[in-house]
């Protein structure tokens, strides 16, 4: 786990990590290269007022190499808690994407991830991992009022976000070679921060 000091407001921490096998591209592989894919929310700095995640650390999606194929979806997932009594305003951002190596495709650009805040129906994010956002995004409250759109969250609120991973098949008639990315990898870090 990895902490970053990004703002002196409390966050979460949680943990995605995927494992790749040269075979799921339907190619043997070029060389042997450590690959994967790793999603890991830390925390920020610790007290009230705070959020807490339900893992603790542990991770919200881990699959062995056995149970990953391009075009299969993963999907794991993490509730976020106001573990103050008072209203907060709850983030999230993305830093410190790294992939590589350097002279393959990179994976960050191609791997798509949607996050969707079941609690509140809403999907926050659907894109590549590479285009979530860097800047610190608003995850509204439950209690959504014309006067209030996106409001805080209340003392104690819960809110569970699904992770769903998938490293898509290139569309017909593409001129990407899936089989180029084996051997790939990405590391990024999802915060979750929290502010009166």
């Amino acid at each position: 786990m990895r902490f970053r000091s990004w703002t002196a407001v409390a966050s979460s921490a949680a943990i995605v990590g995927l494992a790749f096998a040269p075979s799921i591209f339907g190619a043997k592989p070029d060389r042997n290269i450590s690959s994967g894919v790793t999603l890991t929310a830390a925390p920020v700095t610790a007290g009230p007022p705070g959020i807490t995640d339900s893992l603790a650390g542990k991770p919200i999606l881990k699959v062995s190499s056995s149970g990953l194929a391009v075009g299969k979806t993963l999907t794991g997932s993490v509730v976020i808690t106001n573990s103050s009594n008072a209203p907060l305003t709850v983030t999230v951002n993305q830093q410190n994407l790294a992939t590589g190596p350097t002279e393959k495709p990179n994976l960050a650009t191609w791997a798509q991830l949607t996050v969707q805040d079941s609690t509140a129906n809403k999907q926050i994010y659907s894109g590549s991992v590479a285009g979530f956002y860097t800047q610190p995004q608003t995850v509204c409250g439950i209690q959504v009022t014309r006067q209030s759109p996106c409001p805080k969250w209340n003392g104690s609120e819960s809110h569970t976000f699904v992770f769903s991973l998938v490293i898509p098949n290139p569309p017909s008639g593409s001129s990407v070679n899936i089989n180029t990315y084996q051997g790939t990898s990405l590391t990024t870090d999802f915060i979750w921060t929290s502010g009166t």
